[in-house]
């Protein structure tokens, strides 16, 4: 609503409010004076006849009533009269029938009443009147004076047109009104709107950019000052316009040149981006390389290691392989830690998703770090919850990972107690479960803010903690991003002193429903007793016995395990599984029970190899069966059957094995596989591996040999290198696969040294049917040879008994090993000792210094090159104490560095004495 629009409504709205407001009142007004004119008219004529008709009613003269009726008729307005006796009979009437009465009013009043009495009807006004004497004294007067009715009828149409009239005059007066009014303000509203819209249009040629217009200040009272004070604003915007615009201007000029400097940054930007992804590929590719080029020699040091411990060799040359193979182990999970964070911070981790047992995949990790749990003393369970499915669909190599660092933690920070695994089944709904695993262990604990950094890349709990026990710090980082792969969480609860739990979920696809245990002796009640002095350790061998439907005696206290034993009960038990405390063993108290059980009980230790061998000496050369410690299921069910001569100990898989051996029409010799390898060491050591299993093998140092080898005869499986110079292993599987017949298939295998996923699926995608991964074992060659073949080597292969060679004196230098290792070359192996002997001289110093001023990585890289020495030269003991001390600088356990540097000092110089005093060497 505009402006003018505004000023008239507020004009005239009062003005017609008021006005109807005031015509309203004086229209009923008038109408009432009108309504009350024509009824005292009514009474009038009445009243005035009704005394004559009187004395002519009383003097019986009735001839003259209707000449008083048609007199009343011709009165104005009066319509129609009528004269009633007292009772309403009809005596005489003028003029037309009245007009009926409403339904409910009486004809006539009350006989009693003096007054007139007014009746409407649709058109009319019917006037009543008792006819009675002019005056009280007249004679006739008294209680019954009243002679009868007078009724006149009054036309109400000149009523009606009075109040038109008078209605008309209203509407009338009311217009002229507010003409007055509306004219008056809309001169006002027209002289408010000029100025208005002067100002309006000022305004809009402002915000045009016409600065300079002014307004005419001809109006009055606060507009004059409105336009007085727009002029003065046009001003004070002409102004500042023109010093905004030397503003701008000088802005402009600092913007260009803003815009040329960030033009310049994005080109580096630009260019910094293009050289970081290149970074990126070459960062990728140089892993890939790398993994390659670490592997494929790591491949020869494993295999040919696993080969010489099948050979017949000495316990101390077996101990000095078993260190080689876990010193290349160790190095194999180094450089498989920093993979996995390049993998991670790259995003380019993917999980497998292949069937496993998850019970064995918990086993497997407490077996691996025994050793470590054995040198401290501490107690190692696994509790696996009776809901929780073993078979489920995952990735085993990830979960290894996760549970070894958590175990590994676990031990690392535990002086004495146990570490315990809880395995339970958090929730399922129809084939997809979600499992959670707790490690809890009894050791020094965290605080809250050592929680809050836990999982953050290389960070420890502190630099005291971190000193102490070693460690790269990125064991829970990628733990943290495997088990958030696999749609889990990870945490931990933990108070100092009073030890650590760590939990992870991860959901996975229950594979199978696990079958039914079969009872271990079949047909027949078994009772076995259990003792050991740790509860965890208990509950879980009545766990894993009762699933075998076995009754479980159970003992704390080797005290009452030998009552029982003496005692002449025929419920004795079948068997007795002893339990070895790795705090307190107890060996004189097992002795004692052992040499206590008369009635040939079956005694079973459950411990480490070393508890059996103590109690060999202890019991004069008897052995015991032995269940490692920690538990592994199939292995006890195993070795509880054998010793109980049972036939249901075995599990389904053996059974499967069976049934697929029967299948199976190839045997090892009718095999002829064929290894394409350009790198000498891995070549021989498939072929070595083959071999070993009465495999017929055909070997080839490139992809053209291989390609002419096929087209000479056929092979039933393929082992092919990937990287390979002149012709991959990809192209040379692409030609094989072009040259087989429509009918026929050669399974292609490929050896790669390749870590990353991605890599791997594109392998499978060029032509390969499967892939195996350096390092190269004998499992893996079985396991895939099995597979593709049908042929079950594992089933074959036939175990030679070993023949222990006698210890070797403690002496530091072994000729006849460093003569071995020298390809029994006399020559050479004097030689070899020669340059270790001039690299210790030298090394001894060294490894003073570094050690001194704590210098650990260089001290690592001089160990190192001393460990790889003493490989060629048979110095076992020199080469222990250098394995040792290179361990626990790579896991940077530096507490026991000082000790280790010292044992490897002594050895040093034990070596160098031995030198000089038996080959007359001496220092330069």
């Amino acid at each position: 609503m505009g402006l003018r629009s505004r000023a008239l409504t507020i004009s005239l709205v009062p003005v017609l409010v008021i006005g109807l407001v005031l015509a309203s009142l004086f229209t009923l007004q008038r109408f009432s004076e009108l309504d009350e004119s024509l009824e005292n008219q009514g009474e009038m004529i009445a009243a005035a006849f009704s005394h004559g008709i009187f004395e002519s009613m009383t003097q019986r003269q009735g001839h003259t009533l209707p000449f008083y009726a048609q007199r009343i008729l011709e009165e104005d307005n009066v319509r129609s009269v009528a004269i009633h006796e007292v009772d309403g009979t009809l005596i005489t009437r003028a003029g037309p029938k009245m007009r009926p009465l409403p339904e409910g009013v009486a004809l006539l009043p009350d006989p009693g009443y003096k007054h007139a009495t007014h009746r409407l009807t649709d058109t009319t006004l019917r006037v009543i009147h008792p006819i009675f004497p002019a005056s009280s004294y007249h004679p006739l007067a008294g209680g019954e004076a009243n002679a009868g009715w007078l009724e006149v009828e009054i036309d109400r149409s000149n009523l009606v047109i009075a109040k038109y009239r008078s209605l008309l005059y209203t509407v009338v007066l009311l217009i002229l009104a507010l003409a007055v009014s509306g004219a008056v303000a809309l001169r006002f509203a027209n002289g408010i709107g000029r100025v208005v819209e002067g100002i309006n249009n000022a305004l809009t040629d402002m915000g045009s950019g016409n600065l300079e217009v002014r307004l005419k200040e001809d109006a009055y009272g606060e507009l004059r000052a409105l336009q007085s004070a727009l002029n003065q604003l046009g001003s004070s915007i002409l102004e500042g316009q023109q010093e905004l615009q030397q503003n701008v201007d000088q802005a402009t000029e600092d913007l260009r040149e803003t815009l040329e400097t960030i033009e310049i940054q994005n080109i580096e930007l630009d260019l910094a981006r293009k050289e970081a992804l290149e970074a990126s590929r070459i960062k990728s590719e140089f892993l890939a390389n790398m993994s390659h080029e670490i592997r494929t020699p790591l491949n020869g040091i494993i295999g040919f290691t696993n080969l010489l411990l099948k050979s017949d060799i000495s316990l101390t040359q077996r101990d000095y392989l078993d260190t080689i193979q876990k010193s290349s182990e160790s190095l194999l999970s180094i450089i498989n830690d920093i993979l996995d964070f390049s993998k991670i911070e790259a995003g380019k981790l993917v999980l497998d998703q292949i069937p496993l047992n998850f019970q064995e995949v918990v086993e497997d990790v407490l077996t691996m770090l025994a050793p470590l749990a054995y040198e401290k003393h501490l107690e190692q369970v696994s509790l696996f919850y009776s809901d929780v499915p073993t078979g489920v669909i995952g990735d085993p190599l990830r979960l290894k990972q996760i549970l070894t660092n958590l175990v590994n933690n676990a031990i690392k920070f535990t002086e004495h107690g146990e570490v315990v695994i809880r395995v339970m089944l958090d929730d399922q709904k129809d084939d997809m479960a979600t499992i959670k695993v707790t490690v809890s262990d009894t050791g020094i604990g965290l605080t809250k803010e050592q929680q809050r950094a836990l999982f953050s890349a290389f960070r420890q709990a502190d630099t005291t903690t971190a000193r102490r026990f070693g460690g790269t710090g990125l064991g829970l980082v990628i733990s943290k991003h495997l088990v958030e792969q696999m749609r889990g969480e990870i945490g931990l609860e933990s108070e100092p002193g009073q030890g650590s739990t760590f939990w992870f979920t991860f959901r996975a696809k229950v594979h199978n429903k696990d079958a039914a245990y079969v009872p271990l002796i079949i047909n027949q009640s078994c009772k076995i007793a259990i003792c050991d002095a740790n509860a965890t350790v208990r509950a879980n061998l009545r766990n894993t016995l009762q699933k075998r439907k076995i009754e479980v005696l159970e003992y704390s206290d080797i005290g009452a395990l030998t009552n029982l034993l003496r005692s002449r009960d025929s419920t004795l038990p079948h068997a007795v599984i002893l339990g070895v405390n790795a705090q307190k063993p107890q060996y004189t108290d097992v002795t004692q029970l052992c040499k206590l059980n008369h009635h040939g009980i079956p005694i079973v230790l459950h411990g480490n190899p070393a508890d059996q061998t103590t109690l060999a000496e202890l019991l004069e050369g008897k052995q015991l069966p032995l269940i490692t410690k920690p538990l592994c299921q199939q292995k006890a069910y195993e070795v509880l059957g054998a010793l109980l001569e049972s036939d249901a100990f075995d599990t389904g898989a053996r059974e499967s094995d069976k049934v697929t051996a029967s299948l199976e029409a190839l045997t090892a010799a009718d095999l002829n596989i064929i290894a394409v390898d350009d790198n000498p060491a891995n070549l021989k050591l498939l072929c070595a591996l083959l071999e070993d299993l009465n495999v017929s093998v055909t070997a080839c140092d490139s992809g053209m040999k291989a390609l002419h080898q096929i087209e000479q005869r056929s092979f039933d499986l393929v082992l092919m290198d990937i990287q390979m110079p002149v012709m991959d292993g990809v192209e040379t599987a692409r030609r094989i696969r072009a040259m087989e017949a429509r009918e026929t298939h050669t399974p292609i295998i490929a050896v790669t040294a390749h870590a990353l996923a991605s890599e791997k699926h594109a392998l499978l995608n060029s032509g390969m049917d499967d892939y195996v991964t350096k390092p190269i074992n004998e499992a893996q060659l079985m396991h895939i040879i099995h597979k593709w073949t049908g042929v079950n080597l594992q089933a074959e292969e036939e175990a030679e008994p070993e023949t222990p060679a006698s210890p070797a004196a403690h002496e530091p230098v072994d000729m006849a090993l460093g003569l071995k290792l020298a390809n029994n070359k006399e020559d050479l192996a004097e030689e070899m000792l020669e340059m270790l002997f001039a690299s210790l001289l030298k090394d001894k110093d060294s490894i003073r210094v570094l050690l001194e001023d704590e210098d650990f990585e260089t001290l690592q890289e001089v160990v190192h090159k001393l460990h790889g020495a003493t490989r060629y030269t048979g110095v076992p003991y020199l080469q222990e104490a250098s394995q040792a001390l290179e361990e626990n600088l790579k896991l940077e356990n530096f507490d026991a560095v000082r000790v280790l540097a010292s044992s490897l000092l002594n050895e040093v110089d034990r070596v160098i004495e031995w030198c000089e005093q038996n080959r007359d060497m001496a220092a330069h």
